[in-house]
């Protein structure tokens, strides 16, 4: 996994913000989601902007805030429980 995680840390390296939001690379979701398992770190606050990683090996992401342009790593997120999304019933 980490070797992975560095792989994905190098190509956004080369991207600019803009450039990792447009290839899905991170997707920015605002303030901390309300059905997260996990809780917001003090001295963080939910309003911050909030986002995730992805494309990093299956459903494992990278959660952490967005400021200035710069993404900052809070939260390693193996099962992606960051934000978790309902699966639609058929």
């Amino acid at each position: 996994l980490l070797s992975k995680l560095s792989d994905t840390f190098k190509s956004l390296s080369e991207l600019t913000m803009t450039e990792a939001k447009q290839n899905g690379m991170i997707t920015e979701y605002g303030s901390f989601p309300s059905n997260s398992k996990f809780s917001c770190p003090k001295p963080l606050t939910e309003s911050e902007r909030w986002g995730v990683i992805k494309n990093i090996s299956g459903k494992v992401r990278v959660a952490g805030i967005i400021s200035d342009n710069i993404f900052y790593i809070v939260f390693l997120d193996k099962d992606h429980d960051f934000w978790p999304v309902e699966k639609k019933h058929t």
